[in-house]
């Protein structure tokens, strides 16, 4: 987006079920308890209770360490496991 790193942080849980098949991660009955904190270019933008999709289909690829997901609208998600 015209050059512009998003950065969200979850802090919270989401609890709910998954399944994965030919390479499509699907959500199902999602319980959100958590916020979003949304940094613009590394400067805080916004906070928002998070509300996510009560069932979703998405393409996604992983590793030992990251998975990344092609989320609705065109938009890639990259999570990466920090311990």
């Amino acid at each position: 987006m015209d050059g512009v790193t998003w950065t969200y942080v979850y802090v919270g849980s989401i609890v709910g079920r998954y399944s994965t098949s030919d390479g499509t991660l699907r959500l199902l009955d999602l319980s959100e308890h958590a916020t979003v904190t949304e940094l613009k270019d590394g400067m805080y933008y916004s906070r928002k209770n998070y509300s996510g999709e009560t069932s979703e289909e998405m393409p996604y690829t992983c590793s030992a360490q990251t998975l990344q997901l092609s989320a609705p609208g065109g938009f890639t998600d990259l999570l990466t496991r920090k311990s």
